[in-house]
């Protein structure tokens, strides 16, 4: 109940933008995120927390703490971890500060790249007849961070994601799987999707345990590659649009 009723009404409040009286703040430089970074590295949450509370008592909006600072030093994070500066088990830890940090600022709107034209777009959603853990929900919110458009589909039919990417652009689908033995159903759904996605490559992620214990099965089902967590689903999403993109 927690993981497929609460859970995903907490992130669908969460996300919904929240309307108040405009206040032009003095944007972040790229600066003060590198510098968030480093103090994300090597102190304490409490510190991080002193710092978002001193910027919010200065009046400054929530908005442009998220956009211009925590969204900026995710991306700044999973940078430093593609370019082997920082290990895996930092920019997790950095990752897991950052979660905390968005989740104290009651009320913000959250980063989106719907204002960003240029920006990449993705389907978030479990494979039909399964309900989604909490990391799943991490994995969609730190694409959001990173300035990705994002749907997440809390539940949803093989029918409803055919129609869903039948009538919208995305670049990639991320399917979360959670059952050992669904996975011709995986392969079923994946192949649907292809064969009625508006973008003929539409890059397709799987997400789950029984991909873990059994890797064997990417091929398998017909997916595009496989990631545990959130910031390896960008590095690996981000790794082969881009050589896409080359060609």
């Amino acid at each position: 109940m927690v993981e497929g009723e609460i859970i995903p009404r907490l992130f669908q409040s969460h996300s919904q933008a929240v309307a108040r009286p405009y206040r032009p703040d003095k944007p972040l430089g790229m600066e003060s995120a590198k510098g968030f970074v480093q103090t994300i590295l090597s102190k304490n949450p409490d510190t991080l927390t002193a710092i978002v509370a001193t910027m919010r008592a200065e009046r400054m909006s929530d908005d442009t703490i998220y956009a211009d600072l925590l969204a900026p030093a995710a991306r700044l994070l999973i940078e430093l971890w593609q370019d082997d500066d920082v290990s895996y088990t930092e920019v997790t830890i950095g990752l897991g500060r950052l979660q905390q940090l968005v989740r104290s600022l009651a009320g913000s709107t959250p980063y989106n790249g719907e204002s960003d034209p240029m920006s990449r777009s993705a389907l978030f959603a479990p494979c039909p007849g399964e309900q989604q853990t909490f990391g799943f929900f991490m994995i969609e919110e730190l694409f959001r961070w990173s300035g990705w458009r994002t749907w997440i589909e809390t539940s949803s039919t093989k029918d409803e994601l055919v129609a869903n990417v039948r009538c919208h652009w995305f670049d990639m689908l991320c399917l979360g799987v959670s059952r050992s033995g669904n996975f011709e159903d995986v392969d079923a759904t994946i192949k649907s999707v292809r064969r009625a996605s508006r973008n003929r490559d539409i890059f397709v992620l799987v997400n789950g345990r029984p991909f873990i214990e059994r890797p064997e099965t990417l091929a398998a089902v017909g997916a595009d590659a496989f990631a545990s967590c959130g910031a390896e689903a960008l590095h690996v999403v981000d790794k082969a649009l881009r050589s896409v993109a080359a060609e």
